[in-house]
């Protein structure tokens, strides 16, 4: 058994196995719905009420049951292809990590396909990039990589996908080439900003100048001019 899960990110997620009957595919985000070749199971792990109380979720509620398998937190008899994840199982499976590393759908996605033993795990459509957004988030997948690994399953992520992407060495990147270079660039950017700034800064005081002698001409040409 292969299990690819399917991110929305657009940089890999639709060079997943789709039409490959060997691979089993996951995929979750209400942002990518009705838009994958194949989904033979859907996750989406928020609370029913948060999941059902939004209005423009109408039509994305009315595919959720045409899926083949949904996993939910619980059962629910408005969805009759929906199974309820087995959320007590995947926790003590990685205890006493699951509260550190379990912070995203995806994760549990991840946690859910190790505990199922497959020959390999593709992640495609992931990256968690925006730093706001995923920032946190970034580290449990980091985490169930190197455990499915750890365990011997192959971890199979594309080239394009920004999750492979790891920092230098801390410490040790100093020393680094690349890192050197993106640094004297970072330098370089953030130097003609600030001087964009200073320029920008002096045209609005130009500005200002001559608009106050433009006013002052026009106080005296009404002074002394005026009909």
């Amino acid at each position: 058994m292969k299990i690819a899960i399917i991110g929305a990110a657009p940089s890999s997620r639709m060079s997943a196995p789709y039409r490959d009957p060997s691979w089993t595919i996951w995929a979750h985000s209400p942002s990518q719905f009705n838009q994958l070749p194949r989904q033979d199971a859907w996750f989406d792990l928020h609370s029913m009420q948060r999941m059902t109380g939004e209005s423009h979720k109408t039509t994305y509620l009315a595919w959720c049951r045409l899926v083949p398998k949904l996993y939910l937190q619980e059962v629910d008899p408005r969805f009759p292809n929906s199974v309820k994840y087995p959320k007590d199982e995947i926790v003590a499976e990685f205890a006493p990590f699951s509260s550190y590393f379990l912070t995203s759908t995806a994760a549990w996605m991840m946690a859910l396909a190790i505990y199922e033993k497959p020959e390999a795990i593709g992640l495609y459509g992931i990256d968690m990039m925006a730093r706001e957004e995923y920032q946190h988030q970034r580290p449990g997948m980091f985490y169930f990589i190197c455990e499915a690994k750890r365990r011997g399953i192959e971890v199979i992520i594309p080239p394009e996908s920004a999750i492979n992407w790891t920092e230098p060495l801390y410490g040790y990147r100093e020393l680094d080439g690349q890192w050197m270079r993106m640094k004297a660039r970072q330098a370089e950017l953030n130097q003609r900003l600030n001087e964009t700034k200073v320029q920008s800064q002096l045209c609005r005081d130009q500005q200002l100048q001559i608009m106050g002698a433009i006013e002052d001409l026009n106080v005296i040409i009404e002074s002394n001019w005026s009909n």
